[in-house]
Formats: C-alpha cells, sequence, structure tokens
C-alpha cells in the first residue's frame, strides 16, 4: 500500500495543515490500496497562492516559446518513460483495463503534450508572451485562442475546427 504524508505545495512537500486522510479504494477488491492527506482549506488557499506566485514571479511567463515547448516535450518524455509504472497506478485506482490505463490516459496525455509543444513552434504561439493572452475558449482538445501581438492587433486560432468557438468560454 502507498501512502502520502505530504502536499507538493510552492515546489516542495509539506506537512497538511489538517491531520485527516483519504482512502483509496481498489474498485477491483474494494481493499484500501493507498492512503493521501485531505488538504484542508487552508492548505488549498497556500497551493493556489504559491501557484499565482509562480506564475508572476516565476521563468515561465516571460520565457521564450521554444524553451516552454522544450519543456513540455520532456514532460511528454518522462510520462512516456514510466508508461508501464503509471497505468499500474491508473488500473489499480479505477479499476480500467491496463491497456486502456496505458491508451486512455498516458498516451493520450503525451500526446496532448507532444501537440503543445509542437504549437510552440509555430508563428502564432511565437507573436506573444503568456501575460498577452486575452481570452481562451477550452473543451478538451479543442480549444481557440486569442492573442494580442506586440503591435496590438489580435489573432485568432481555432483547432481542429472553427467549431470550437461555439464551446462556452472558461477563462477572461
Amino acid at each position: 500500500m502507498q501512502i502520502f504524508d505530504t502536499l507538493f505545495i510552492g515546489n516542495e512537500f509539506v506537512k497538511p495543515e489538517s491531520r485527516d486522510i483519504i482512502d483509496v479504494v481498489s474498485p477491483h477488491t474494494e481493499q484500501v490500496i493507498g492512503q493521501v492527506p485531505d488538504a484542508s482549506p487552508a492548505d488549498i488557499d497556500k497551493a493556489v497562492a504559491a501557484a499565482r506566485d509562480a506564475f508572476d514571479n516565476g521563468p515561465w511567463p516571460t520565457m521564450p516559446a521554444e524553451e516552454r515547448g522544450e519543456a513540455i516535450a520532456r514532460l511528454s518524455t518522462a510520462l512516456q518513460n514510466r508508461a508501464e509504472e503509471l497505468a499500474d497506478l491508473i488500473s489499480s485506482q479505477n479499476g480500467s483495463p491496463k491497456s486502456w490505463s496505458i491508451m486512455g490516459q498516458v498516451f493520450s496525455a503525451t500526446m496532448v503534450l507532444g501537440g503543445y509543444a509542437e504549437y510552440t513552434k509555430t508563428r502564432l504561439c511565437r507573436s506573444a508572451p503568456v501575460r498577452s493572452v486575452v481570452g481562451c475558449r477550452c473543451a478538451g482538445p479543442r480549444s481557440a485562442w486569442r492573442r494580442a501581438s506586440s503591435l496590438g492587433t489580435c489573432r485568432s486560432s481555432s483547432w481542429p475546427s472553427s467549431s470550437a468557438r461555439r464551446w462556452p468560454r472558461v477563462s477572461p
């Protein structure tokens, strides 16, 4: 059984404010196969503040698109290298066959990451830093992005088709 007693907040593992735990139960055996901390509202506030600080003051927003793409590609490769391990964990947690966990969970995630890594090489992505994103409509693999370029114009792109523009807005 895997037991985790820390939360990952602000790029480090920290003890949670609460002593409450969540049992992870296998749908196959109905046995407890792991335990994780139950984050308190204070823990969540710390995590949100750390994420906001990392975005506002960290290297990501000012990093050139090509470097962001390389980092995303490294993440994709790391997931691929641990596909079997991740598939075993996913299958034990949600009861899916391992073949589905590899294809539907691990491989699909690496495909999306690979797509975004490649996207950073396009002219549209390189046209503006992260802070200039003025709107995003996201729904699974279909996303429409509007970016303000350095000239103050606005470009629009949808992938894979213009039907993505019909999805509800999820961020300003």
